[in-house]
């Protein structure tokens, strides 16, 4: 795996947030969603959403970043962590995990679409 993946490699765990500073948390948690993006996009639906909740352990708590930019990526991450963790758990038929969230999408940013669409369709058991 790249360095700053968020992945230690060779069938080691992957690296936690405690295992780095916070200067190294957000692009660790971009490193891992472009990774589960892959994964998503190859249809690879569980892990896939499994790396999202991993990368949303590295941005969970906003407070710790240093200024309202760092702030704000951090939180532009976790949205969209959120709601594509919940196209996966659509995907996988499990309309109760897309519905709690992107509803979590929805509390933190209740002006994206793409959470309300998702929202929407967990609540009609749909896809994606």
């Amino acid at each position: 795996p790249p360095p700053g993946s968020g992945f230690s490699g060779g069938g080691v765990a992957p690296v936690q947030p405690w295992d780095v500073g916070v200067g190294e948390m957000l692009p660790t948690a971009e490193a891992l969603k472009q990774h589960a993006d892959a994964l998503l996009a190859s249809g690879n639906y569980p892990a896939a959403e499994h790396t999202y909740d991993h990368a949303l352990r590295f941005v969970e708590y906003e407070h710790i970043f240093d200024g309202a930019a760092a702030k704000s990526a951090a939180r532009t991450v976790k949205v969209a962590c959120l709601v594509d963790a919940s196209t996966c758990a659509l995907e996988r038929g499990d309309a109760a995990r897309a519905l709690q969230l992107s509803s979590r999408a929805l509390h933190l940013d209740p002006r994206s679409v793409p959470a309300l669409v998702r929202r929407g369709a967990a609540r009609a058991g749909g896809a994606a």
